[in-house]
């Protein structure tokens, strides 16, 4: 599409799919040079957006254009991210005093950021990303995920985890994590301890590789601290409760959950865990949101990972204990 001669509608094809708003190079390619486009800014046929960035001032107002011109500065391959895209998924009520973008690991460190721009550095896979207008954000799971691993306000957490549900963007199954970090958080996980457990022998992080989500185990830290969490590739979380029925430093873990028709028991935690316990495991969290969505994971020893049929059959039992829909 590159032209010795300027030519408006080509630029406005361009513009099109960016909300009116392009760059100096993309400008140059279809016969726009620095001194023709300053001139058009000077007769108010463009606006100048910010450094480099153009927009045609006739061009319809479009709702979160500012995205628009951070996703250009970035060359266009910027995601975004974290509190940004969980706001735009409408799975948050507050909106970011910052926004956040997820950038290639290829992307120099140098870069320096826009003001009122978080730039984290990740490779999405093209799983994790959906279009958004004419930008791209990180889809409702992995942008909860991302807050949580980054350590973001659990109350947030909490809140896109119980809308996601509500709206059947995700389940509790592809968000446990977060489940997790929330439980640990502020405290509404309810750790069943063993009698006699050691806590230096039950302390685990996940992380997420190539292979997908895994537990290792935590190494003490020197400053005699305790246990650190760590993020690994910055995807991990720290597992603060630590309960895994003392099965050393791996275990096997499971996200169970449901709906409660009715409100559960107060005791539901301890019935759960001893339901658990029928089936060979422990229970490291449980959770009930106001949604009615009670949360809960299960862990059995590495050389005891349970069958699928062992873990169906917990679920059924559950249901039937919990009056789960």
């Amino acid at each position: 599409m590159s032209s010795s001669l300027p030519s408006w509608d080509d630029l406005h094809e361009v513009a099109n799919g960016q909300s009116g708003h392009f760059t100096a190079q993309q400008a140059a390619e279809v016969g726009f040079s620095a001194q023709l486009l300053h001139k058009h800014v000077q007769n108010r046929n463009l606006e100048r957006a910010t450094r480099g960035i153009y927009r045609i001032t006739r061009f319809p107002p479009f709702d979160n254009e500012d995205l628009v011109v951070l996703w250009l500065w970035s060359d266009r391959v910027a995601v975004f991210s974290h509190e940004t895209a969980m706001q735009l998924h409408e799975l948050s009520d507050v909106l970011p005093a910052r926004v956040h973008m997820t950038m290639p690991t290829t992307t120099s460190r140098r870069k320096k950021s826009p003001e009122g721009a978080v730039l984290h550095f990740a490779d999405v896979p093209d799983d994790d990303k959906q279009w958004l207008g004419p930008v791209q954000v990180t889809t409702p799971g992995r942008s909860v995920l991302d807050v949580a691993s980054a350590h973001g306000d659990a109350s947030l957490v909490a809140q896109a985890i119980d809308q996601g549900i509500r709206a059947g963007v995700f389940t509790f199954e592809e968000v446990a994590l977060a489940g997790r970090y929330v439980a640990n958080a502020q405290g509404w996980g309810t750790p069943i301890r063993p009698h006699g457990v050691d806590d230096q022998n039950i302390h685990t992080r996940t992380i997420r590789d190539e292979t997908g989500w895994r537990q290792v185990p935590l190494e003490p830290r020197r400053d005699g601290s305790g246990y650190g969490g760590g993020t690994g590739s910055g995807a991990g979380f720290g597992d603060g409760s630590g309960y895994g029925g003392g099965f050393g430093g791996q275990f096997y873990a499971r996200p169970i959950s449901g709906t409660c028709t009715k409100p559960p028991p107060s005791d539901w935690p301890t019935l759960a865990a001893e339901l658990g316990r029928e089936a060979g495991a422990e229970l490291r969290v449980a959770q009930y949101f106001p949604s009615r969505t009670m949360q809960l994971e299960f862990a059995w020893r590495f050389d005891k990972v349970p069958e699928e049929k062992m873990v169906r059959s917990l679920r059924r039992q559950l249901a039937k204990r919990f009056s789960w829909a």
